[in-house]
């Protein structure tokens, strides 16, 4: 152990200097105490890439500030060393701690402009992944504006491969004035608040809610620092206590999130409750909201329980509400935007038959949400997304298998996605995969694989029913710019939908939800061209069959044709739009 101790010394103890107006340095080190030392440099590795985050802080003089070191595509990591550089009279360094489970961290100060930081990991040998590494804890001493940079990274994995990554990732703080004095302890710390929050408030209603309120000028500050992030995204992080049992609330000034959409609609506000739950939502969904006060609330929900559905992660409620003089007002419905929820599913969970749902607050009935399954270092984490509030949860459905499936080309694809939700049958046992898919029920599948709110707008088809079982789905489709009716002002709900109508409503949907791929013509022309019957295509639809036929979500029938206006099965429906889903990342 002596002698690993001295390894360590030497090889992540090496003091560092920067001179000039980036004065402070640390040195950030993690070892395995009980490894042995490493072999001699061996090939070459993958390097991994690292980046600099800072949740929303106080920033006030005499406040803290915490900043993150996260790795992404870590390959066994055994050990790592970066160079952190910021003003030393701007900022001064506190703590350092390792946030990945079994590592802890000590920052013995230096007082000259340099500061080290030794890591070291117990029970675990490796870390592989995407992981927050390092939380650094500063003190503000000045009020102004600057940037912490990581500038080189040093890395060993498991088996005794070095590498050096130059980082260039740069995070921007900017320090407000206040009332307390440099040298005063910092207001969340002795609240006992976690990092990222202006004020843990007393709770709010008799639910015992934990009640967080967001120091608006901090907000600001960092969404206009977001726009120094190296990968290009636009998120503002705000952690808060994953203990508390009941319902978490943040309150935010209406008026910091309205210029704050107005200034940056491209970038999300992220609520993290520990490593469980997060709540992402995009900033431009706050545009009006300046005359109030917006609070954001995630809670438990226990709806009854039902036949063949159980629970793989709890339930919990969602929603936002904006208090002004004209009253209070709940923000149900997002119109186009998505905000994206991420459950840490329990260990020892198979992800492959979990199901992102809604769950009816009433009934406890589940309704599909597309959702993405991804591994992480710590586990599954499932991404839901969807354009409005509700209770969402992950669930497992168990199910009878449709009777008439056996032995049809489509059965395993169908019985998976009947399984997480998102298709059903003509009854409970007969899915009907040769039938042709009217247009209601195609309406409804994807309103449904979207995820896409009910909307009240009335029926403008003089062929549909308001009291028709489609009459919500396809008022949503229409809203959301799915489907068109005929130019009689009929939709026909009742007739088959073809291939190529398919292939434009495919496109549209895509398009909701991320940009599309465009050709020109030329490329169009080049595309369809390996079918026999691409000439009947129709004019109107053939951009959109290319790039549906480019994107892999359409394909050519047996005979090498594509029959454009022969209709579309029931089989062929749901397994395109699952493609579509698949590729825009939405579902695996």
């Amino acid at each position: 152990m002596n002698d690993m101790r001295k390894w360590i010394m030497n090889r992540f103890w090496k003091p560092c200097a920067v001179r000039g107006w980036l004065a402070g340095c640390i040195a950030l080190s993690l070892a395995l105490a009980a490894a042995p030392a490493p072999a001699a440099q061996a090939a070459e590795a993958a390097a991994p890439s690292f980046s600099l985050e800072a949740p929303i802080q106080p920033a006030t003089a005499g406040g803290t500030v915490v900043v993150r070191l996260r790795g992404a595509g870590l390959q066994r990591l055994f050990a790592l060393e970066a160079t952190v550089t910021y003003d030393d009279e701007w900022l001064r360094l506190d703590a350092v701690r390792g946030t990945v489970e079994g590592f802890a961290g000590t920052a013995p100060g230096g007082g000259d402009g340099t500061a080290k930081a030794f890591l070291t990991m117990l029970g675990n040998d490796e870390v592989s992944g995407d992981a927050a590494l390092l939380e650094l804890r500063f003190t503000a001493l000045d009020v102004r504006s600057g940037t912490i940079a990581l500038t080189t990274i040093r890395t060993e994995d498991a088996d005794g491969n070095r590498a050096v990554v130059e980082a260039d990732a740069t995070v921007r703080v900017n320090v407000r004035a206040a009332g307390n004095g440099p040298d005063s302890p910092p207001a969340n710390d002795e609240a006992g608040e976690p990092p990222g929050l202006a004020k843990n408030r007393p709770p709010s209603d008799a639910s015992g809610a934990a009640v967080y309120e967001l120091d608006a000028a901090a907000f600001e500050a960092a969404v206009a620092s977001s726009r120094d992030t190296t990968d290009g995204e636009r998120k503002i992080v705000v952690d808060m206590d994953a203990s508390t049992e009941g319902a978490s609330a943040l309150l935010v000034d209406g008026g910091a999130l309205a210029r704050a959409a107005a200034s940056a609609p491209e970038a999300t506000l992220s609520l993290r409750l520990g490593d469980d739950l997060s709540y992402e939502l995009p900033l431009a969904l706050f545009a009006g909201t300046e005359d109030g006060e917006v609070e954001i609330r995630i809670e438990p929900s226990m709806p009854p329980s039902v036949d063949g559905v159980r629970f793989l992660a709890p339930p919990y409620a969602f929603r936002i509400t904006v208090a002004s003089e004209d009253g209070v007002r709940t923000i149900r419905d997002f119109g186009d935007r998505f905000a994206v929820r991420a459950f840490r599913l329990p260990s020892g969970v198979d992800g492959s038959s979990a199901a992102g749902a809604t769950i009816d607050e009433a009934t406890g009935r589940p309704t599909f949400v597309p959702t993405a399954l991804r591994e992480t270092e710590d586990g599954t984490v499932a991404e839901l997304r969807r354009n409005g509030n509700s209770v969402y949860a992950i669930v497992r459905i168990e199910r009878e298998p449709f009777a008439d499936l056996d032995g049809h080309w489509a059965q395993r694809d169908i019985e998976a996605l009947a399984s997480k939700l998102l298709v059903s049958g003509r009854t409970d046992d007969r899915f009907a995969p040769d039938e042709s898919i009217r247009r209601s029920e195609w309406a409804a599948l994807l309103v449904r694989g979207l995820g896409l709110v009910p909307v009240d707008n009335a029926l403008s088809y003089e062929d549909t029913r308001e009291d028709a079982w489609y009459a919500e789905s396809v008022a949503a489709a229409q809203a959301a710019g799915l489907i068109e009716g005929f130019p009689d002002g009929r939709f026909l709900p009742d007739e088959p939908v073809t291939r190529e109508q398919m292939a434009a409503t495919l496109v549209r949907a895509r398009s909701l939800i991320g940009a599309m791929e465009s050709h020109d013509a030329a490329a169009y022309a080049d595309l369809l061209s390996a079918y026999a019957d691409a000439t009947s295509i129709g004019g109107w639809a053939k951009p959109s069959v290319a790039a549906a036929v480019q994107a892999g979500w359409l394909q050519g029938m047996g005979d090498g044709t594509m029959s454009p206006r022969q209709p579309t099965t029931r089989a062929q429906a749901a397994l395109a739009l699952h493609r579509m889903l698949t590729s825009s990342g939405w579902m695996n």
